[in-house]
């Protein structure tokens, strides 16, 4: 095999990494950005909605915003019901236990079955008119137990956080003040621009129509579909688990079309709290890996790596599928990487708990010989555990020594011991021999995998050998010519990486 030059991808987000290796699974649509609403505009226009008589239609306004950033179960209160401003403008109705849990409500939070009471005004006195409002709700024969009351003012923090709590003590209900400020947060941090322009009726200049990619499109046909199934829950009675997987599935499509994070988020969520409430391991380990490696690969979140990492162990001890345990391993890798990066020598040690938990694993799944191809596929895993192992704690010590690599990493082949790295790469022929007898093994995803340790150690004694045992096993398995897209695929990168 050629040895390659390893390029320099220091400066490079994990977000921008993932999308040069993987540009399929991310949004492929053509957009020309153009401005629609800036902030200072939407200011102006919120502080002059009384000289164009826009009171009503700043009401439905703010009701539509409350929906998707508070509560989504709001109903307006109009005639002789609500009466307007003489009542409340807004409330909540009640919404069945089975909707709340196994519909799709655009937000990780569910609709609430309390009484909550909405007011909206547009008067520049607003203490006053938050008085009032305040007042008459808690005078009505129904049992609120929050009220909000949204403003077109700016208004000040001590001010706001006074008047709550005076209220709060008088009436002994939950008062929330929100003002200009709130909206114009909340529009532009969650890219509501589009809800404000069309609720108010602003006159700006609008962008042009998206032009879907190849990609995108199949995605938002699956996406509609999937959507408009969630929302009807009786499809999924009695089949709990296909619930729980659709959400994962909605989860990861609205990834690859760009969706908000906090929708994305919110899908991952769902789809965990389900599987989880129904008991599903192998499908909460998939939920909660999905999850970290958006929050990694889409979002640079390495925090949120790390902590669904810790709720995703809690279902490591009892797995029975090497499969479950290769997710552990994708995950520990960048942790480790990161946990060096910053010279974070405690995270490291916890790290090192953590890989020494997965390693026990997979060492008691590879000496259950019941399941020949789940053993040597935890075999496998364990010598590429090994190869880790190794690199990391030479790259610890460069990192922690101050001890820098070269482009061509010689510096890190100096402190590798080639024993310890070629006693991996026999193991890890010596199970692709093994693998010819297992129709099931999966022999491509492991053969990319070792190609990609290449990357790095293809200079090392051992690799060259394990390098044609992969091709001769791929031939084998399929054939001459899946051979050759293999080793063209590898031409190909390596021509890519210079």
């Amino acid at each position: 095999m050629h040895k390659q030059q390893m390029p320099d991808i220091s400066l490079l987000k994990p977000s921008e990494y993932y999308r040069s290796k993987h540009p399929d699974l991310f949004l492929d649509t053509i957009v020309k950005m153009e401005p629609l609403l800036t902030k200072d505009f939407f200011e102006y226009y919120l502080e002059t909605l009384t000289s164009r008589k826009q009171e009503i239609i700043f009401e439905d306004y703010c009701r539509r915003l409350a929906e998707v950033e508070i509560c989504p179960n709001l109903q307006p209160q109009t005639g002789p019901v609500g009466g307007g401003d003489s009542k409340t403008d807004a409330s909540t109705y009640p919404v069945s236990p089975l909707l709340t849990e196994r519909c799709y409500w655009g937000r990780p939070d569910p609709p609430t079955n309390e009484n909550w009471a909405f007011a909206f005004s547009c008067k520049k006195q607003w203490k006053g008119k938050a008085n009032d409002d305040v007042k008459k709700i808690a005078n009505l024969d129904k049992n609120f137990k929050r009220i909000y009351f949204i403003s077109n003012q700016f208004i000040r923090d001590k001010t706001r956080a006074d008047d709550e709590l005076r209220l709060k003590n008088e009436y002994k209900i939950d008062i929330h003040i929100l003002d200009r400020k709130w909206i114009i947060t909340k529009v532009f941090e969650h890219r509501h621009e589009e809800m404000a322009i069309d609720s108010l009726g602003i006159d700006v200049s609008k962008k042009e129509k998206p032009q879907l990619g190849p990609n995108d499109t199949s995605r938002q046909l699956e996406y509609d579909r999937l959507l408009k199934m969630l929302n009807q829950p009786g499809i999924y009675l009695g089949n709990d688990y296909a619930l729980a997987q659709d959400y994962l599935k909605i989860a990861v499509i609205a990834r690859g079309l760009g969706k908000p994070r906090y929708e994305i988020d919110g899908l991952f969520v769902k789809a965990k709290k389900l599987a989880i409430k129904y008991g599903y391991r192998g499908q909460i380990i998939r939920c909660c890996y999905q999850h970290a490696w958006t929050g990694l690969w889409w979002f640079d979140d390495l925090n949120a790596l790390e902590e669904i990492y810790g709720e995703m162990e809690a279902y490591l001890p009892g797995t029975e599928d090497a499969e479950e345990c290769e997710l552990f391993l994708n995950l520990l890798i960048p942790l480790f990487s990161w946990a060096i990066e910053t010279k974070a020598i405690a995270f490291t040690a916890n790290l090192e708990e953590r890989r020494g938990n997965l390693r026990s694993q997979v060492e008691r799944l590879s000496k259950k010989t019941d399941r020949p191809t789940n053993a040597l596929s935890a075999l496998t895993i364990l010598y590429e555990l090994d190869i880790y192992n190794e690199i990391y704690n030479v790259v610890k010590k460069m990192k922690f020594k101050n001890i820098k690599c070269d482009e061509t990493h010689k510096d890190l082949f100096s402190f590798i011991d080639p024993l310890k790295i070629e006693s991996a790469f026999k193991g890890l022929k010596k199970c692709l021999e093994m693998a010819k007898d297992l129709g099931m093994y999966p022999l491509f995803k492991f053969c990319h995998t070792f190609e990609a340790i290449g990357e790095t150690l293809s200079n090392l004694p051992g690799y060259d050998e394990l390098y044609d045992a992969m091709l001769d096993a791929i031939e084998e398995r399929s054939g001459e010519i899946e051979r050759g897209k293999f080793l063209l695929c590898c031409i190909i990168y390596l021509s890519l990486e210079k």
